[in-house]
């Protein structure tokens, strides 16, 4: 379920287990939106528009939802995630 349009998701090709989720417009306002997994487990975003993301990739996994962060910025500079 998502809470405005101005946000997308979709099913990644090829793979059962992966929602691919992105802005539909640049700087949109705040919204929600909400992931039922197949073992009938609800989780609920708030998401905000971030030109430089530090999260990339969440992974929903048993009763933990684990951050894969960026290691290194848009810019090209080395930075480690913590």
């Amino acid at each position: 379920d998502l809470g405005s349009r101005d946000i997308i998701a979709d099913k990644a090709a090829d793979v059962e287990n992966v929602l691919k989720v992105k802005a539909n417009q640049i700087g949109f306002n705040e919204t929600n939106f909400s992931v039922i997994t197949a073992d009938g487990k609800f989780y609920s975003f708030v998401v905000s528009y971030n030109e430089s993301p530090v999260a990339l990739a969440l992974n929903l996994v048993g009763d933990q939802v684990n951050l894969k962060a960026r290691t290194q910025p848009l810019g090209g500079t080395d930075a480690q995630a913590g």
